[in-house]
């Protein structure tokens, strides 16, 4: 079954390793380029460059890690039913396209938005305050971005902690912050490190994002490539920088790939050394608790207390922390759903400028929406060469993930690394290297070159989802049908493939709504005249500010929660065949 990974493997070679080559070649294959390339390693701007793009990409890593905790522990310590409905509110934003949301920003972060207005308003300040354009509006969008990814990898390690040892804890006599800290804290850190890690080298490859709030003085290492292919045209400088972003985010991509291999895949990351050892955890957090109750003992009314009760004791000192774990969730989440609402706003207003809230209701910017070629006809584009994408992907993918889950393979790891590998590197490498090598062979504008591309992109989102469906089939359903005299395609087409269809369809869906989405392979390898809709979206925020965006905003919001929910509905439906199946 191995040889089931060689198409995705040969399709990887040519338009994911091949371009990665060309960025090294372009950068140090001639005498003039050699040169180019020491003139941008010895420029002192270049490593101003590189340092705000490590600063901001920690940054948003940590402050990722403060919102996204708390929600992913309150997800594991609820019910099933209001799982989904959380898990829903997280994933929708995650698929909602960045650009998108960071338009939403501009509304709510400008000198006109709702922030200043709020602060005027209530006397805090006399004059706007610069939010966007700068570094804290880039920081703001960024997390934006990348904290629904945060949530879902905690949410996904913390489900494999058994909390019964947390209650085992309090029955012991563990008050329930010392119980956190000495228990649930260290058994978290593989989890939390995953999710650090992934998070990181996404940030360091962010472009969006930076470019639309963070303005010209906090270039990322990504935008200044755009900058120099885009504006400057100069190759060689690009190529120079993409080859310095490239070692960087190679090196610790290697690395670290024990921590986010397995955090894609859901498995379990490996503990860094003493990582699990929290020995004073216990301690502050007890003391955090002891502290806190006093001050709530002080504060009572003189008189006589009731005293609960053994049976209440324990649903009274966890009521707090609890209390407090919900009020941070909910801040976090309208944190992530307020752009989309503000987006959805915005599409209905009648305003010739972004105005929120808006002063009147009006349709008139869908009706410019669908009344203009260029934004009709991008949006065509789009989903020609999404559904371009989406066939390729989906059957590499199926295959890649069949081959190596049931075939017999020396070195899974370095297939995981080579198909996972695409979610890791700045996309912006990968576009220039496709960039170099199309423009020789004037591919340029070609929409079947670029949904080629794209299909490197979707690649890993197909692998992981239909990668998780095949390790919840019992292999030996399959073999029972081989040993009834069925021949490996038949098992496959009757037995495996009707059990793989709710993981093929999440995949697909969500191979075709990221693609799509796609912005930064786009403006490298997409003319003015063959645009696709994100691509238009992206001149009208840079140039126009036009509200249309709002109402092409709003049906990319729309076709998301469509796709979103299809993929719940999908996944649900895999579980209740696979239980149904088990029980049999």
């Amino acid at each position: 079954m191995g040889f089931l990974m060689v198409p995705a493997a040969v399709y990887l070679a040519a338009f994911y390793v091949f371009p990665i080559f060309q960025t090294l070649r372009v950068s140090l294959g001639s005498q003039s380029a050699w040169v180019s390339f020491m003139d941008i390693l010895a420029s002192r701007s270049t490593w101003i460059v590189f340092r705000q793009t490590f600063e901001m990409a920690f940054v948003v890593t940590a402050i990722s890690l403060v919102l996204a905790y708390p929600v992913a522990y309150l997800l594991v310590h609820l019910p099933e039913r209001k799982q989904r409905v959380i898990l829903l509110l997280v994933l929708l934003p995650y698929w909602i396209s960045t650009l998108v949301r960071s338009y939403a920003w501009i509304a709510l972060l400008g000198r006109k938005g709702v922030v200043n207005s709020m602060l005027i308003a209530t006397g805090i300040v006399t004059e706007p305050l610069e939010l966007i354009y700068n570094r804290l509006g880039a920081t703001i969008g960024m997390v934006n971005v990348v904290a629904p990814m945060m949530i879902l990898i905690l949410y996904a390690a913390f489900a494999r902690i058994d909390t019964s040892l947390t209650r085992i804890g309090s029955v012991l006599g563990g008050r329930p912050l010392f119980v956190f800290g000495r228990i649930w804290l260290p058994l978290s850190m593989p989890g939390v490190w995953s999710g650090c890690i992934l998070v990181f080298l996404i940030s360091l490859g962010v472009f969006t994002t930076p470019a639309i709030l963070g303005g010209a003085t906090e270039m990322s290492v990504a935008m200044a490539i755009e900058q120099q292919v885009g504006t400057l045209l100069d190759l060689p400088a690009a190529a120079a920088l993409s080859t310095l972003l490239l070692v960087v985010a190679f090196s610790l991509m290697l690395a670290t790939q024990r921590f986010w291999v397995p955090a894609l895949l859901g498995q379990s990351a490996e503990s860094p050394r003493h990582s699990a050892k929290v020995p004073e955890g216990g301690t502050i957090f007890d003391r955090l608790e002891r502290i806190t109750n006093g001050h709530v003992r002080r504060t009572r009314v003189p008189g006589p207390q009731p005293q609960p009760n053994a049976r209440r004791y324990w649903q009274i000192q966890r009521s707090r922390p609890r209390l407090v774990l919900w009020i941070v969730s909910a801040a976090a989440l309208a944190y992530l759903l307020v752009p989309v609402i503000v987006v959805i706003a915005l599409s209905f207003s009648s305003a010739d400028f972004l105005q929120f809230p808006p002063r009147g209701v009006s349709l008139r910017w869908f009706s410019n929406f669908f009344g203009k070629p260029e934004w009709v006809g991008a949006a065509g584009r789009s989903f020609l060469v999404a559904v371009i994408t989406t066939a390729i992907a989906t059957l590499l993918g199926m295959a890649a993930a069949y081959g190596i889950e049931r075939g017999r393979m020396r070195n899974k790891r370095a297939a995981y690394i080579l198909l996972l590998s695409p979610l890791v590197v700045p996309p912006t490498i990968l576009a220039f290297g496709l960039y170099s090598i199309y423009a020789s062979l004037g591919w340029i504008g070609s929409l079947t070159a670029l949904a080629a591309a794209h299909v490197v992109i979707v690649l890993p989102f197909v692998f992981v989802i239909i990668t998780q469906g095949i390790r919840s089939v019992d292999p030996t359903i399959e073999f029972a049908a081989s040993s009834l005299g069925g021949k490996p395609a038949y098992v496959f087409r009757r037995i495996t493939l009707p059990l793989l269809r709710a993981a093929t369809v999440s995949g697909a869906l969500l191979a075709f709504l990221t693609s799509f989405d796609e912005l930064i392979v786009a403006l490298f390898l997409a003319t003015p005249r063959n645009a696709t809709l994100p691509k238009r979206m992206w001149d009208s925020v840079r140039f126009e500010i036009d509200p249309t965006n709002a109402a092409a905003a709003t049906l990319l919001i729309g076709l998301s929660v469509v796709i979103v929910s299809a993929t719940l509905l999908s996944e649900t439906r895999r579980r209740r065949v696979v239980q149904s199946l088990a029980s049999r």
